[in-house]
């Protein structure tokens, strides 16, 4: 690592000294960094109108769609909560079945049983 840090260091020390020194390599780093600029504004400007384009498409799907969106997001929403819940009293209902076996309370599962088919 020590090596690279040197090798670089010397690589920036010689750029900066034929900067300053030398104006034929001046010229050329300046026309080059002016070059960059141009290409590095146009892919920002590229981007800027991407990015309003982009905007602009997704105002006119949410003022076309937005509401139809909403409402298949509440229904999706609606559905996996109904799933969860009747999941959970399925686990419920199976826990109060073998509690109920184990302790002998036929009652409790024959009710288990009833809420169990009731849920599925």
């Amino acid at each position: 690592m020590g090596i690279i840090i040197g090798a670089i260091a010397g690589l920036t020390a010689v750029f900066v000294v034929l900067y300053k020194n030398n104006e034929e390599f001046r010229n050329v780093v300046n026309k080059t960094w002016n070059e960059v600029k141009i290409i590095i504004g146009t892919i920002i400007d590229a981007l800027k109108g991407l990015f309003e384009a982009f905007i602009d498409f997704s105002m006119g799907v949410w003022s076309k769609y937005g509401d139809d969106i909403v409402a298949v997001i509440f229904s999706a929403f609606n559905i996996i909560a109904n799933i969860v819940k009747t999941t959970l009293n399925v686990i419920k209902d199976v826990i109060k079945i073998v509690t109920s076996l184990i302790k002998g309370d036929w009652q409790g599962v024959w009710e288990g049983i009833k809420s169990l088919t009731k849920n599925l």
